[in-house]
């Protein structure tokens, strides 16, 4: 783990989302009610850009901003930071395009999204691309919702974290940066298996099994097993308990790694929202120390 003094950061963000969403055309209404029925709609041919876009789920997401360090480091760069990591610059940090649709229930559902920028450097999951490649397919998967009860969800492919409080995205997030648990304590993505099942408006559990931790190709024979369950006491309070445990170590299928990740979120009013998040992890024999035991 990186030790040292951290500067203080002023963080200015100037942000931008475009969400592009096809629309149905408004008819006109016929003269009378006799017309109208008579007329029979003819079924229009998706053939507009704007049609192509609804049908796709099409949206572009741009993000940026600029990083002060009051102690201007000669290296450039914010010690102990990821996605915020240079210093006294203008950064555009993150270009997204997202092709999304939700499933029904007894359909099925996607999503595509590539990331590019300084971020997608960081992101990447092992096995996909080069490290310092500035493009990352950061998600692609496919959903299904089985006709069973309040509908079983499904998912196979690529997708983001379960853990922690904050994402990748800024505008989704409590702040422009994010905190050390985001940066170095929970994984990015996970490519595998994903069932869902919500019991009721207070309980949602999801089974997950997948390659490991940012792991698109598997680096050993092992899988990581992993569970979510959503709790919601009363309306204002929610509660989330995530775990995860399997071998992450390249070509070693018995040291594992387990993680608990818990967040609370108490929406006190409309606008206010309070949330907390804690996180504690263990490895068998980490190479990284010594061949000891860490945790963290």
């Amino acid at each position: 783990m990186k030790k040292g003094l951290l500067g203080l950061s002023l963080v200015v963000l100037t942000m931008f989302t475009f969400v592009i969403k096809g629309g149905a055309e408004e008819t006109k209404p016929e003269s009378t009610p006799a017309a109208k029925a008579e007329v029979k709609p003819e079924a229009k041919p998706v053939t507009s850009l704007e049609d192509i876009k609804n049908l796709l789920g099409m949206s572009i997401y741009f993000q940026g901003g600029y990083t002060f360090n009051f102690e201007t480091p000669d290296s450039g760069i914010n010690r102990q930071r990821i996605f915020d990591h240079k210093a006294n610059s203008f950064l555009i940090d993150l270009a997204q395009i997202q092709f999304a649709k939700d499933p029904p229930v007894g359909g099925l559902g996607f999503k595509l999204k590539v990331s590019a920028g300084e971020t997608a450097k960081y992101i990447h999951s092992a096995g996909l691309g080069n490290p310092n490649d500035e493009f990352d397919l950061t998600e692609a998967y496919v959903d299904y919702v089985a006709p069973l009860g309040s509908g079983l969800k499904l998912r196979f492919g690529k997708f983001v974290t379960y853990h922690s409080a904050e994402v990748i995205e800024a505008k989704d997030n409590f702040n422009y940066s994010r905190s050390f648990l985001f940066n170095v304590a929970v994984p990015f993505t996970h490519t595998g298996f994903m069932a869902g099942y919500r019991f009721s408006e207070a309980f949602t559990a999801n089974l997950f099994l997948v390659n490991g931790w940012d792991v698109t190709n598997d680096n050993n024979k092992g899988k990581s097993f992993g569970a979510s369950f959503v709790v919601t006491p009363i309306k204002p309070v929610q509660l989330t308990f995530n775990f995860m445990y399997g071998p992450e170590q390249p070509n070693n299928n018995s040291n594992n790694r387990f993680l608990f990740d818990w967040i609370g979120a108490f929406q006190a009013t409309k606008n206010l929202t309070f949330m907390a998040n804690a996180d504690y992890a263990h490895e068998d024999k980490d190479p990284l120390n010594c061949g000891m035991d860490s945790q963290w």
